[in-house]
């Protein structure tokens, strides 16, 4: 089994959805897209990323895209591939950690400063693995939580 990442994740929405992974995993190594029911995580909607895992070769297609992703970055990739976001830093960052996840079945998470606009993001990421038949992973659920921006107006 993996390490627990719980203690090392700050958002709250991210620790809940972690929680829930590892829930519907039970004591599998992960849990299968037919075991994850996006109603169950209402709080975290905005936030998910689902990626169907294409092999031969390796390649990563966003089912979903985070519709909060999308409003502060400009761009919906639902549909498209991770190499093609337009940032080359954030596909350089993102691509060899899914190509880890689906090559050790094992969760990710890290805190991490994007500039965007010559602004800089802060955000924090979870790639959780899913696998219909518990050997091959062939999807990931990832969630990102972004800090407010500097001087931007908070509801």
């Amino acid at each position: 089994m993996d390490r627990d990442l719980s203690m090392s994740i700050n958002s709250a929405t991210l620790r809940r959805l972690y929680a829930y992974w590892l829930d519907r995993r039970g004591a599998r190594a992960m849990p299968a897209r037919s075991d994850i029911d996006p109603a169950d995580f209402p709080y975290a909607l905005g936030d998910v990323f689902l990626l169907d895992v294409e092999r031969d070769p390796l390649r990563f297609r966003y089912r979903i895209y985070a519709s909060h992703a999308a409003a502060r970055r400009g761009y919906d990739l639902t549909g498209k591939y991770v190499h093609e976001i337009p940032d080359a830093g954030l596909r350089g960052f993102l691509l060899p950690i899914y190509a880890r996840i689906a090559a050790e079945a094992l969760p990710f998470h890290a805190r991490r400063d994007m500039v965007l606009d010559n602004r800089t993001h802060t955000y924090e990421i979870i790639a959780l693995p899913l696998a219909a038949d518990q050997q091959q992973v062939d999807m990931l659920l990832v969630a990102v939580q972004y800090a407010p921006l500097e001087g931007a107006a908070t509801v």
